[in-house]
């Protein structure tokens, strides 16, 4: 029969001690919720919400003409493109799969 070993084996990190964790710090305490609107004790009646919607409207000047919305101005310059864009679009369609992505180098 063979002689047991009774040394373990080797073990570099035998004589090391872990460092103590910091302390555990407390939680902040969350601010209460916040309250709700206090709600009317009477709600508005029919006429009151009609005048509310009403408040600020004119009558129209002429009745019988018709009301026309306002031409757009095609005056203004389209707002400059950003020029990464190209680049951003080809990315978003290589993540979302639209095209192949090939790596053949």
């Amino acid at each position: 029969m063979g002689k047991k070993k009774t040394e373990p084996f080797n073990n570099p990190f035998h004589g090391l001690k872990l460092p103590e964790p910091p302390p555990a710090e407390p939680e902040p305490a969350l601010p209460p919720p916040a309250q709700p609107l206090p709600r009317r004790h009477e709600e508005l009646s029919e006429e009151d919400l009609w005048s509310l919607a009403l408040d600020g409207a004119q009558p129209l000047q002429d009745r019988k003409a018709r009301v026309k919305p306002r031409p757009e101005s095609l005056s203004v310059a389209p707002p400059e493109l950003d020029p990464d864009l190209e680049a951003y679009d080809e990315l978003r369609a290589l993540v979302t799969g639209e095209v192949p992505f090939d790596i053949s180098d």
